[in-house]
């Protein structure tokens, strides 16, 4: 029969696991959290190991080819060579990360075999698997804890516990209806000690927006976001260098959303100077001549191809209005295939890869400083998705996250937005007003409770300029990091610790 064809339950997992993105950005559907908990109730009905394992890997993997398809626009880009590369990077990336979820579904069923519940345990093997996944692979990209970020009450409870966390209170609520289908009599103490902590600290995150403070600025100090639409195709011609900065000229010089400010930084996106640096400093400087008073407290803030000693560095250098480079930071966290190649030498007879020049990674970056009051961490492209990282590099006097990305690559998908989401959530997480600036994408300054100040919508050519805000004092997850995240798991532990002991009295 139909029903009991062994390919119609993964099917339907697929099915629930690609539904279930439609509660992320930018769609934000809350109700297709559903989906969700159908599937797990699913994959843990399944009587055999195989079973299991084969509904989990197409759940997970409807996730992430539904999350993550637009990955494979940035190949579209390239050369010839990489169209053919197209297909393996919107499947085997995928492919890989459903792995991982597979093992958190596989560990929790035999695991509740054992001791205690599989669902709670569930929620304890994800979230560990969830937290190795985006802080040792280091590809936290689709976290399902970022679904309550798209709301600005739900948003600030990432300033208590975190990203990681979040993906705990995520998979606490989906497993609730379950343990309630399944026998809410027998649960029902188990569902108060998930669904209190919850409730509480829902009501809290809605307490702090309700009562947030007045937003401040620095007095008489404006930041410009340039985003001048530039399509990637384009970008790097050379007949067309000229036009380009002329582009970013016109924007930077626009006045008409501008106030009396006494300093400004004016910040363009990733490589937003076509030229290379030092070679073309000359370049720069006579641009900077043009936009900058020299009367005046203004900088440029501008991503830039950094050569030196034969090697390449994706950076970002700060520029000021007497013609001064500052600083200049180099980006540690690069992209695969699009800013080096993994294992270019096993493949160097293939020309389009041997003549790809890999980017380096530095060894360290210079604080940045524009005054007493304004000290700003430089962040280029997908480097905000990692907080470790920001949580290393924030100091007490850090004012300001300035996140410059080129979203050219992946056009009109949900790609920009999700990369936007991410600045988002740092903004609320450290309590520190973030800068994003795109080539083009979604330009967007965020205050310390996540509200969008600014902002040029995707694809489109603009400026926009604002008083810089003022930072909060900490966020207790500025404060105490992950730390959160053990307290919430070993909180779980103690719920399966419970059951375990009853079970047996």
């Amino acid at each position: 029969m139909l029903k009991k064809h062994p390919l119609i339950k993964p099917l339907i997992c697929f099915v629930l696991g690609a539904l279930s993105t439609l509660s992320l950005v930018p769609y934000s559907i809350y109700p297709f959290i559903i989906c969700f908990s159908f599937a797990i109730f699913l994959i843990f009905e399944s009587k055999k190991r195989k079973e299991l394992i084969l509904a989990s890997w197409a759940f997970s993997f409807g996730w992430f080819f539904l999350g993550l398809y637009w990955i494979g626009s940035a190949f579209l880009v390239k050369s010839d060579f990489f169209y053919y590369l197209l297909p393996l990077a919107i499947t085997l990336v995928p492919m890989f990360l459903s792995f991982i979820w597979v093992m958190a579904f596989f560990i929790s069923d035999e695991l509740g075999k054992l001791y205690g519940n599989k669902f709670i345990w569930f929620v304890i093997v994800f979230s560990i698997i969830e937290f190795v996944r985006g802080y040792f692979v280091e590809f936290p990209w689709l976290m399902p804890g970022y679904i309550f970020a798209s709301n600005g009450y739900f948003l600030q409870s990432f300033s208590f516990i975190g990203s990681y966390s979040m993906n705990t209170v995520f998979i606490a609520i989906t497993i609730i209806p379950i343990l309630i289908l399944l026998n809410r009599q027998k649960y029902i103490q188990i569902i108060l000690f998930l669904c209190l902590p919850i409730i509480c600290l829902f009501f809290i995150s809605f307490w702090r927006y309700e009562t947030k403070n007045k937003i401040s600025f620095i007095k008489d100090y404006g930041v410009t976001l340039v985003q001048p639409n530039i399509s990637q195709k384009d970008k790097w011609k050379k007949s067309l260098r000229k036009y380009h900065h002329a582009n970013l000229l016109e924007l930077s010089v626009d006045k008409k959303n501008l106030h009396d400010y006494k300093g400004r930084l004016i910040i363009w996106p990733e490589t937003g100077f076509l030229g290379t640096y030092p070679k073309d400093t000359r370049l720069l400087e006579k641009l900077s001549e043009k936009i900058l008073d020299i009367n005046r407290n203004e900088y440029i803030f501008t991503g830039v191809i950094n050569i030196k000693k034969n090697k390449y560095y994706n950076s970002a250098l700060l520029l000021d209005s007497k013609k001064q480079i500052l600083k200049i930071y180099n980006k540690k966290f690069l992209v695969p295939f699009g800013e080096y190649i993994p294992f270019k030498s096993i493949f160097s007879g293939i020309s389009p890869i041997s003549n790809f020049v890999n980017f380096s990674k530095p060894k360290n970056n210079p604080e940045f400083k524009i005054n007493n009051e304004i000290n700003f961490l430089p962040l280029i492209c997908y480097e905000i998705i990692f907080n470790k990282y920001i949580s290393n590099k924030i100091t007490p006097t850090t004012s300001l996250i300035i996140n410059i990305t080129n979203d050219a690559w992946f056009g009109k998908t949900i790609g920009p937005f999700q990369h936007l989401q991410f600045a988002r959530i740092r903004s609320v997480e450290y309590g520190i007003p973030v800068v994003r600036v795109a080539n083009t994408g979604i330009s967007a300054f965020f205050n310390s409770y996540g509200d969008k100040i600014l902002e040029i919508q995707l694809g489109e050519r603009g400026v926009k300029s604002s008083y810089i805000l003022k930072k909060l004092d900490t966020t207790i997850f500025k404060r105490f990091g992950n730390v959160s995240f053990i307290v919430v798991l070993i909180y779980i532990c103690l719920i399966n610790t419970f059951i375990l002991t009853t079970r047996k009295s």
